[in-house]
């Protein structure tokens, strides 16, 4: 049997076989690569940069430096930025706080960031809408 089938068959006792064989890690990191960028060139202030929409994920953040040490994508870390709890990233890292800030290392030094996320209204696919276990309609 092949991945493809594999995967549309959803044989629970053979799924993480096909995610390992098929490299899913490595192929999500490739597609999110290659869709371009939500926003570009979003001024950091203070070490955090305000997206414009609040993203339902984020999938990538990429700065510019005027260095090269800390220009390129970030480890994205998901947690508060502020207040008790608050999380610091190490340097290579950013912290997400779920709505539109994130907080970069003051050693990245970033001027400029950007990010590749989706928002509930403009990045679904109809076929991640269908609902799991509901009979498919010919029409």
């Amino acid at each position: 049997m092949s991945l493809r089938a594999s995967f549309d068959t959803a044989d629970p006792e053979q799924m993480a076989d096909c995610f390992r064989d098929f490299r899913l890690g490595e192929f999500l990191s490739y597609v999110i690569s290659r869709v371009g960028y939500t926003e570009t060139g979003i001024a950091v202030v203070a070490n955090v940069s305000t997206l414009a929409a609040v993203p339902t994920a984020l999938f990538q953040c990429v700065i510019a430096t005027t260095g090269a040490a800390g220009t390129g994508v970030k480890t994205l870390l998901k947690g508060p930025i502020t207040g008790q709890g608050a999380l610091v990233p190490a340097p290579g890292e950013c912290v997400w706080d779920g709505g539109v800030r994130v907080l970069f290392n003051v050693v990245d030094a970033a001027l400029t960031a950007s990010f590749t996320y989706a928002t509930v209204l403009t990045n679904v696919a109809s076929i991640t809408l269908r609902n799991l276990g509901q009979t498919d309609r010919i029409i």
